[in-house]
């Protein structure tokens, strides 16, 4: 450390000198006492300065990887032997390098400073917002604090808010549902639900379907625990959190601003549930998510919901069930012909019948796939599902079509050669069986 030059006040000699006469010590045992603790919380602050510098230079680093990898998340946590940093890329998680142990705890505090959470809380679950640099670019991510056995690990959504919102044709490749969406939004009442697995892609979904809804000049309100995107022209109403008390609230406190159509972007409680059929039943077009493997799965949660059949058959208007499949990178793709492998997988398909598979080149990081895109399975609540509705048992309609529209698009989708049947495989192996 370099040499300097402290300056002391008259006063502050006074003092010295008071303390001199009444301890006996001299001033300069004094002084030197004094120094060394300045010392000591100087280096102390040097230190603290240099590790806040590493820690946000790590981060930098790691925004960095995810943005450029278009990762939807971020998972940071402890381990046995250190700690593991992870991106979600394509539906599919990617380990990164990990950080230096000794600066764990300080990315940790770092994350939960920048989200105004408690720093020094351990063992407690927090929520917040965080906004990470990128290039020019601020971008929104929701972050997650999780206690465990090891520490602290911490969880972060990517809300890329600015991202454009894909119009109903810009949904899949080949806009094969196209018309099947469309025809639902011509509905002027009744309940439009989204349904799928974590990371399936809903959220995108409902939000084209608001979008195009807003198009046609509807008043459109959306009740939301977190904004993903934002839509120009509509009432986004964020949830202080997901409790099913803040979304009642919300959904009695929109209805008297007029909506045409209300979005509620997930439903898992009954009472939440029960109010969005209230809301329909009073002629206006309600739309949600959930989490079901399928439409049929969709339709039988909201039956053990407590929504009577009855006003399922009249109310419903239509489910879309999908998956993310990613998209096979256009510029490294090979050509091969099926053999008795994909045979035995898919029996619908032919042997000797063409599609492509993943090869890997540096335009998609070896990964043979660039982008996702959904495939869908669509119910309309026609004459023959209003009698299933109401005269099939909860486990008949489970069983009444399964879900082979799913796994038909999926193998439309690899025939034309937007996918593999390896991808397919992964996504939808249960439903091979």
């Amino acid at each position: 450390m370099p040499n300097r030059t402290i300056y002391i006040r008259e006063e502050d000699l006074a003092t010295f000198n008071r303390v001199q006469e009444s301890s006996g010590e001299s001033i300069s045992s004094i002084v030197i006492e004094a120094l060394k603790r300045y010392m000591q919380e100087e280096e102390g602050k040097e230190k603290k300065n240099q590790e806040h510098i590493k820690t946000s230079a790590l981060l930098d680093l790691l925004w960095q990887e995810a943005m450029t990898a278009q990762a939807s998340d971020i998972h940071i946590q402890p381990t046995f032997h250190g700690n593991s940093v992870q991106i979600r890329m394509e539906g599919a998680l990617r380990d990164l390098a990990p950080f230096p142990q000794s600066l764990y705890p300080k990315v940790v505090e770092y994350l939960k400073s920048q989200a105004c959470l408690n720093s020094r809380e351990m063992n407690t679950m927090e929520y917040g917002r965080i906004t990470i640099p990128y290039q020019s670019k601020k971008i929104e991510a929701t972050i997650s604090i999780i206690p465990t056995f090891l520490g602290d690990a911490v969880s972060l959504k990517i809300l890329n808010t600015s991202e454009g919102i894909p119009a109903l044709e810009q949904l899949e490749p080949g806009a094969e549902h196209e018309g099947e969406l469309a025809k639902m939004l011509r509905k002027t009442h009744g309940i439009l639900l989204v349904t799928g697995t974590a990371h399936s892609g809903k959220s995108t979904t409902l939000y084209s379907l608001v979008q195009q809804l807003k198009a046609n000049h509807s008043r459109v309100i959306t009740i939301e625990s977190r904004i993903e995107k934002v839509l120009d022209g509509c009432l986004q109403i964020p949830l202080k959190n997901s409790q099913p008390k803040e979304y009642c609230a919300a959904i009695r406190s929109a209805m008297y601003n007029d909506p045409d159509v209300l979005m509620v972007d997930s439903v898992q409680d009954k009472e939440v549930a029960r109010l969005c059929v209230e809301v329909a039943m009073k002629g206006h077009l309600v739309l949600f998510t959930t989490q079901d493997t399928s439409s049929l799965s969709a339709l039988k949660g909201l039956i053990g919901l407590g929504i009577e059949r009855y006003l399922l058959k009249d109310f419903l208007a239509g489910i879309v069930s999908q998956r993310m499949l990613r998209s096979l990178c256009e510029r490294c793709k090979e050509l091969y012909e099926a053999g008795e492998t994909e045979k035995n997988a898919f029996p619908k398909i032919l042997i000797g019948e063409k599609f492509f598979k993943a090869a890997g080149c540096p335009q998609c990081r070896g990964t043979g796939y660039r982008g996702q895109f959904p495939i869908m399975e669509i119910l309309t609540c026609d004459k023959k599902w209003q009698q299933i509705i109401l005269q099939k048992t909860e486990n008949e309609i489970t069983r009444e079509e399964e879900m082979s529209k799913l796994l038909d698009d999926a193998i439309l989708k690899a025939r034309k050669g937007f996918t593999s049947l390896y991808e397919v495989l992964r996504v939808l192996s249960m439903l091979s069986a």
